[in-house]
């Protein structure tokens, strides 16, 4: 089985040999189906939708997602959102698909962070988000927001936010998959009310300009389109009961790092501008869940090396198995979406639905 990380290098090319040579022959001979196939299932929503027949649940209902496979900051976009319509006094539903649920397991490594964040938020984890959404509906939701719902259409949306990663804007490469890591061509911002520029410190200004320009003209979107470019920002240190510590907590202290996510050199980006070391770090393959051994394991190597904690995502928090008999404190870092251009305008586009 070919891992996320090893497509990742083949792709790159920084992964040579007859084998990487070989799984690219394949892509390259998978690639026009794949194009075909996503073409034609587009075509088919573009013309349900012109003839009214994609289902709608009957509230507003925005939908946050990406052109890309892998993360680019969904999670703290959902939690903004949703914290936005609680304010407001909205009941809001998250429905999302439930990406690699464990077996016997309520919610996946997103829907865990979500529910340790907003307790209140009820979550519906299901491929069949059309069912999700009658359900959160009948449940009393006001509000629904689609998890990763961009490619997602047979349920219709009133807004319809596409997250692009500053540090990759079209994937590791620019091409489709699997010559890449675009889930469908470029062209689909067409459908996007908005794009929201995450990461967005990983360029300049002027690139960021320079992008925004370059897209607007090649795709035809009007000059008064949604931009917003945004980051994130580490708020404190929470431990696995929830306490919280300052960031400076371990500034210049001997800690690890280890987590499962799908960039985790974001996460360390954003360790060592806390002045934490980022010597000592473990990565496991995105949305991985952590075994009783895997955690003896790693409590055993933070000893070895008279580490004095463990840091880790607001993601592998909820999935850490600890027993008593660990002494190794763990501690994960709460992020939180911060705006750097558009907020007001973003918030503006919000207020609509609340009526």
């Amino acid at each position: 089985m070919l891992s996320p990380e090893r497509f990742g290098r083949i792709m790159k090319g920084t992964e040579r040999g007859f084998s990487a040579w070989l799984w690219r022959r394949l892509f390259r001979l998978v690639l026009p189906w794949y194009v075909a196939v996503v073409a034609r299932r587009n075509r088919q929503f573009d013309e349900q939708e012109s003839r009214g027949e994609i289902f709608h649940a009957g509230v507003p209902t925005l939908s946050v997602g990406n052109l890309t496979l892998g993360g680019t900051g969904k999670t703290p976009m959902v939690l903004y959102l949703a914290e936005f319509f609680l304010r407001h006094g909205r009941k809001t539903a998250i429905l999302s698909r439930g990406y690699r649920r464990g077996k016997g397991m309520r919610w996946n490594d997103e829907g865990l962070e979500i529910a340790r964040r907003l307790p209140d938020v009820r979550q519906f984890q299901h491929p069949d988000r059309v069912k999700s959404a009658c359900e959160a509906v009948a449940g009393g939701a006001e509000i629904l927001l689609l998890d990763d719902g961009f490619q997602h259409r047979k349920l219709a949306r009133d807004g319809n936010l596409l997250l692009v990663d500053a540090s990759a804007p079209l994937g590791i490469n620019g091409q489709i998959f699997p010559m890449g890591t675009l889930r469908e061509a470029v062209s689909g911002i067409r459908r996007a009310d908005g794009v929201i520029l995450t990461h967005a410190e990983q360029l300049s200004e002027v690139r960021r300009d320079a992008l925004r320009e370059e897209w607007r003209l090649r795709y035809r979107l009007p000059e008064t389109f949604l931009w917003a470019e945004t980051v994130h920002r580490p708020v404190v240190w929470e431990t696995l009961e929830g306490k919280t510590l300052p960031l400076d907590t371990f500034s210049g202290r001997d800690v690890g790092i280890f987590s499962a996510i799908a960039t985790p050199e974001h996460f360390h980006q954003t360790v060592a501008s806390l002045g934490i070391s980022c010597t000592w770090t473990k990565i496991f393959p995105d949305h991985h869940r952590y075994t009783r051994s895997e955690m003896a394991d790693l409590f055993r190597w933070g000893k070895s090396h008279r580490l004095e904690a463990l840091l880790c995502t607001g993601k592998d928090l909820g999935k850490i198995v600890v027993g008593e008999e660990d002494s190794l404190p763990i501690f994960s870092l709460r992020m939180e979406l911060s705006f750097l251009r558009g907020e007001k305008e973003f918030q503006s586009w919000l207020e609509r639905f609340l009526s």
